[in-house]
């Protein structure tokens, strides 16, 4: 394999892991989110009990289905930005697959040639012979 092929390789792989750091940069872990969903789902049902316990205030039921809505919008908000980095990295990474199959196809192609061009005589300064080279180039 050529050096330069190497050294292209390489530099795909980083490009790819670049990436991958891109888009998981400041995206919360999925175990982290589940974590806050847990907390979320403690805090309904604390409001649903203190609902329960205060039957004929209103204004406690209105701040409690106040607050749980704002936290389960926010909890939507991100869950949907973590979607979106999610499917925007996985088409990131099919992407830099589909380029690396291409790119090694075109590595291969160029070995390929470089071995026909290695196996071909030099080009020769008489002219009997450089038409003769040419035939069998055509053919």
């Amino acid at each position: 394999m050529l050096p330069f092929v190497v050294y292209d390789i390489q530099v795909l792989n980083e490009c790819r892991m670049s990436i991958l750091h891109i888009y998981s940069f400041d995206l919360p872990s999925h175990k982290y989110l589940q974590e806050k969903k847990q907390v979320f789902e403690v805090a309904q049902e604390a409001g649903e009990w203190l609902v329960e316990k205060n039957p004929d205030d209103d204004e406690v039921a209105v701040e409690v289905v106040t607050i749980l809505s704002k936290a389960q919008a926010k909890m939507n908000t991100i869950e949907t930005k973590v979607d979106d980095r999610r499917d925007k990295l996985q088409a990131a990474i099919l992407e830099s697959q589909d380029i690396q199959i291409t790119f090694v196809e075109f590595l291969n192609d160029m070995a390929g040639i470089e071995e026909e061009l290695s196996a071909m005589r030099p080009v020769s300064a008489v002219m009997d012979t450089l038409k003769e080279q040419e035939r069998e180039h055509k053919v």
